[in-house]
């Protein structure tokens, strides 16, 4: 059994097997299929299951990313004063991050920043000096 990922791209492909990789190679089975629909994100997006945290506590975060971000994408608990928009201004005054390695869809553990204050989680599409923030939601840390 082989085990392939489907293209992003809708339309009909074939599998095809071949006798060998050589130039003298023929194909000796092949099966159809059809691409239809995309279960990937198209946008991409962060959830929270709530919006008010303890100095250190636990945050999980959901997070939806289309493919093709660069595999050093991240989300970063930044200041809410922080104008949104850039990554480069953005990774001056991130308190943590993680990357998302490709992942399109998925979980990510934080901790609340020690300071009681307003803050976002803002997703990138990079972490280079080029990037921009894609997603943002806010929280607040309060005893």
């Amino acid at each position: 059994m082989l085990t392939f990922i489907a293209p992003l791209q809708e339309g009909n492909y074939d599998f095809r097997m071949h006798n060998t990789d050589s130039s003298d190679g023929v194909e000796v089975a092949s099966v159809s299929f059809t691409v239809q629909g995309s279960l990937l994100p198209q946008e991409a997006s962060i959830t929270l299951q709530k919006n008010v945290f303890a100095p250190g506590e636990e945050i999980l975060v959901s997070f939806a990313a289309p493919p093709g971000f660069a595999d050093n994408a991240w989300i970063g608990i930044i200041p809410s004063d922080v104008p949104h928009g850039r990554e480069s201004v953005n990774d001056q005054h991130d308190i943590s991050y993680l990357y998302l390695h490709k992942k399109t869809l998925g979980e990510l553990k934080f901790t609340a920043p020690s300071q009681e204050g307003s803050y976002d989680f803002r997703m990138h599409n990079t972490d280079s000096s080029d990037g921009v923030e894609v997603a943002s939601v806010s929280f607040t840390v309060s005893k």
